[in-house]
């Protein structure tokens, strides 16, 4: 007999969010890296994205952030 799904809140994206949040990302954006981690790393992926309190999924938190700095800015890096 399967488990009976978690309910909200109880879930593993739900500590995620709540992780990730007190470093002032938007849950949305969070839960969208953390989509986009696990269709590349499959459904056995959380156990990555877990280890270490979110490294990997902070880090791409940063870079998203960092991007968005960059275009604001205007400024873009070129190869000569």
């Amino acid at each position: 007999m399967r488990r009976p799904r978690p309910k909200r809140g109880e879930r593993r994206i739900d500590a995620a969010t709540d992780h990730l949040a007190q470093y002032g990302f938007a849950k949305p954006q969070i839960r969208n890296v953390i989509h986009d981690l696990l269709q590349l790393y499959g459904r056995d992926g959380w156990v990555f994205l877990e280890e270490g309190s979110y490294p990997m999924v902070l880090n791409r938190l940063l870079e998203e952030q960092a991007q968005q700095d960059q275009d604001e800015d205007g400024s873009t890096i070129t190869d000569e």
